[in-house]
């Protein structure tokens, strides 16, 4: 999407959206945004003031919200009308089964989202650039996988700058501009710092392959198949033992169902520049 295009579309979004933080209430929102609680609940089609962890508010854009520096907005499903799923790999310690992952998706001509912290792709140079070169795009993972809620605003700023620059130093891109915190830890803190360097997706999930308990591969293929619905976010990692072989089986009932496996830009194409 060229910046051109990405301009004319900020500018036509009626909304942007904010993450319920614990202990957020619609009088905090509404003195933050100076929006009032009455048209908060009706842009959002609420009637009651409960308000949860990790719901998506509409704000609405004003002059002074626009004016805002606004959190990165915690997502774990797309914002498509179409049957879109995308497979989302993590990657921050070691890649022993990373090229058989790779290889699956390329036999079925599947290109996706990766993840990668700094330190795996300083690690594993050679298999970031299959990465690229395999048309899949990057985002970043943090620089050493550190819980970001156990850290200073300071630090989370460093590990995403020093990621960025690894990834420029070694592939030559930035990646785009979407953030995975590492053991899915967030909280308000973490939104706030990582919307002030300009990253407007903090990308969660909704289906958990949880192959990192090196689950059997009928278990993951029944995690994704039995949940699988529009706009789902998958989380794999790209060390997963027996992950090849469960997305191997996976990818084709999903396409026989009638879903487009995507990357997560796509799913998200018209709020993030690229």
């Amino acid at each position: 999407m060229t910046q051109c295009v990405c301009n004319f579309l900020n500018r036509k979004r009626k909304y942007d959206y904010y993450t319920i933080c614990h202990g957020d209430t619609f009088s905090q929102i509404s003195k933050k945004f100076t929006i009032p609680i009455k048209q908060l609940k009706e842009d959002n089609q609420l009637k009651s003031n409960y308000l949860y962890a990790g719901q998506l508010l509409k704000i609405k854009r004003t002059v002074s919200t626009m004016a805002l520096s606004m959190p990165s907005v915690l997502i774990s499903k797309g914002f498509t009308n179409k049957k879109d799923i995308s497979l989302t790999f993590d990657a921050g310690a070691n890649a022993e089964h990373t090229e058989k992952i790779l290889n699956v998706l390329k036999k079925h001509n599947i290109r996706t989202t990766m993840f990668l912290t700094g330190k795996w792709v300083e690690k594993f140079p050679e298999l970031s650039r299959r990465i690229i070169e395999d048309g899949h795009e990057i985002a970043n993972h943090s620089y050493s996988h550190p819980d970001f809620t156990k850290i200073p605003p300071e630090q989370m700023v460093e590990e995403l700058q020093k990621t960025e620059e690894c990834f420029e130093k070694v592939l030559g891109t930035k990646g785009i501009p979407i953030f995975r915190p590492p053991f899915g830890a967030w909280d308000c803190s973490v939104l706030e710092t990582v919307g002030k360097v300009n990253f407007p997706y903090t990308v969660y999930w909704s289906i958990d392959t949880i192959d990192w308990k090196e689950t059997d591969v009928g278990q993951m293929v029944e995690r994704i198949m039995t949940k699988a619905t529009r706009n789902d976010i998958v989380l794999a990692h790209l060390n997963g033992n027996l992950t090849a072989e469960a997305i191997d089986t996976v990818i084709p009932k999903l396409l026989n169902k009638g879903f487009q496996i995507v990357k997560v830009s796509k799913m998200l194409r018209n709020f993030i520049c690229k």
